[in-house]
């Protein structure tokens, strides 16, 4: 018997004891791995994230529930050795559920874009992991026509602001603001502004621009190209004020006038960045028929005093006119009577700033 003979012989011999046997250790392996490190499922809970998020509105839609989905718990179930899992366990913030908009469905007559959820397991698990489930299969985004418009920033004023001349003089920088976003949102938008703060003027500069629709509610889901805008407040400007004050009718017989006075009580007044550096108040007439002596006679100037100026001290809007009568010594006929002289107790009424 040669040598390959005696090797096959030791081979062959109870061959079938030896099959047995490594069937048995094989069994036995398996039931060890088994009980140390058995297969498992775990539940695993991430947030889900959104993709491709300039794909709809390439396609000119916007989605009006995005940040109602965005971030919605995703539960996907995996199944894997438990060392495995143990080792995912560690590493779950690596774990993603997320839906890729440029793969939606669009349904623009039901204004929705369906996507499925997609999930993944970190790099180096998946060979020996497997996700077997989850929860949410697909979402559903709700998608409206894009829309764009331009509207005017308006100004708010505190209530005792409202209706003082220099209010028409407040403007704001930029005019207009760009709003879009979908259609029905953006039509929704009945007014721009922008608040006043009358607490502290200096801080008008930067001040947040809000849409509001008819309700007064902000409107949200829009964007406006302009965030900040700029209170301008003009300062205030000295101007000189002279009275005009004139008489009708024909004084008592034997009387004229000598002289009109105008009392401004010392009013001094101002105007908001304008070039407007005098102006003359005209005054009422003041009716002298068959009067003499002193007529007096006091206005109310506040409807008179022009555009673009207002009263240092509106409080005190009264001027007093004085025609002064005397005896005229035989003169009878009023174009005989010496020129008349406006006369003012201020020779100069001057406007300046506080």
């Amino acid at each position: 018997m040669n040598k390959f003979d005696k090797v096959k012989s030791i081979f062959l011999k109870d061959l079938n004891w030896k099959i047995f046997s490594v069937v048995v250790a094989v069994f036995l392996w398996v039931m060890v791995i088994n009980v140390k490190n058995p297969v498992e499922t775990r539940k695993y809970t991430v947030p889900l994230n959104i993709r491709s998020e300039e794909f709809l509105a390439e396609e000119g839609y916007y989605v009006t529930n995005l940040e109602e989905i965005e971030g919605t718990p995703v539960t996907i179930t995996v199944r894997g050795e438990r060392s495995s899992l143990d080792t995912l366990s560690k590493l779950r913030d690596s774990i993603s559920a997320y839906v890729n908009l440029s793969k939606s469905s669009i349904n623009a007559d039901a204004g929705t874009a369906t996507c499925s959820i997609e999930t993944s397991l970190p790099i180096g698990s998946r060979d020996s992991l497997e996700i077997v489930s989850q929860n949410i299969l697909n979402v559903v985004f709700g998608i409206e026509e894009s829309s764009s418009r331009e509207m005017a920033i308006r100004v708010i004023l505190p209530d005792d602001m409202k209706n003082t001349r220099m209010a028409s003089n407040i403007t704001v920088e930029p005019e207009m603001v760009t709003i879009t976003g979908p259609k029905s949102y953006v039509d929704s938008v009945r007014r721009v502004c922008v608040y006043y703060n009358s607490d502290n003027p200096f801080l008008n500069k930067n001040r947040a621009v809000y849409a509001y629709n008819a309700t007064g509610d902000e409107v949200e889901n829009i964007e406006l190209d302009i965030t900040k805008a700029d209170i301008i407040v003009p300062e205030k400007e000295k101007v000189d004020v002279e009275f005009s004050a004139n008489y009708t009718g024909t004084p008592a017989e034997g009387y004229a006038v000598t002289s009109v006075v105008v009392d401004d009580g010392g009013k001094e007044f101002f105007t908001y960045g304008s070039d407007l550096s005098k102006a003359v108040i005209n005054l009422p007439d003041i009716d002298i028929e068959g009067k003499s002596g002193t007529v007096k006679e006091e206005f109310d100037i506040t409807e008179l005093i022009p555009e673009r100026m207002e009263l240092l001290k509106p409080e005190d809007p009264y001027v007093e006119v004085s025609v002064n009568i005397m005896k005229s010594d035989g003169i009878s006929d009023k174009e005989e009577v010496p020129q008349i002289e406006l006369q003012s107790l201020n020779e100069r009424h001057r406007i300046f700033s506080e």
